[in-house]
């Protein structure tokens, strides 16, 4: 009896290894056609840099408003507008995290300018913490400044 021509009881062994050949050509052909999809339609490195250098140049422009903010809150080294301050506060810290949660865009783009950054805005963040003289702020805010400058590119 011709493997083709059982009569659906039994299994012949080269059913079954024809059929597996099937099988596994399948997953290969869908492997394949898979990789070539994913490859084709990723982003490449430069579109990658791109977008890290754009959300460091926002987190620059992000920060920018807390040295007025800092400035007019604590003219002399001590809190005259709490609310001022407060917004110094907030700007900073929001770019604190901000460049925390690009450490895997900037920590593999550039590691020895994304840690500058992080110990430049985390001074900063020491700073802003207690009133300082508007000298020391302006310091620390220079060096964070400059920092995410050189992240975005600028």
């Amino acid at each position: 009896m011709s493997a083709w021509q059982n009569d659906g009881n039994e299994i012949t062994g080269k059913v079954l290894a024809v059929a597996s050949v099937f099988a596994i050509l399948a997953l290969v052909m869908g492997f394949a056609i898979g990789m070539f999809l994913g490859r084709s339609t990723a982003p490449d490195l430069a579109t990658l840099a791109g977008q890290a250098h754009q959300s460091a140049a926002a987190l620059s422009a992000d920060l920018a408003p807390a040295q007025a903010a800092y400035a007019a809150a604590v003219p002399g080294g001590k809190i005259e507008d709490p609310a001022l301050y407060a917004d110094a506060q907030a700007a900073i810290t929001k770019a604190n995290n901000g460049l925390i949660a690009l450490d895997a865009s900037f920590d593999a783009l550039s590691p020895g300018g994304y840690r500058q950054a992080l110990a430049a805005l985390a001074a900063l963040v020491a700073a802003a913490s207690t009133p300082v003289t508007p000298a020391e702020f302006d310091a620390a805010f220079v060096r964070a400044q400059q920092a995410l400058d050189v992240l975005a590119g600028v």
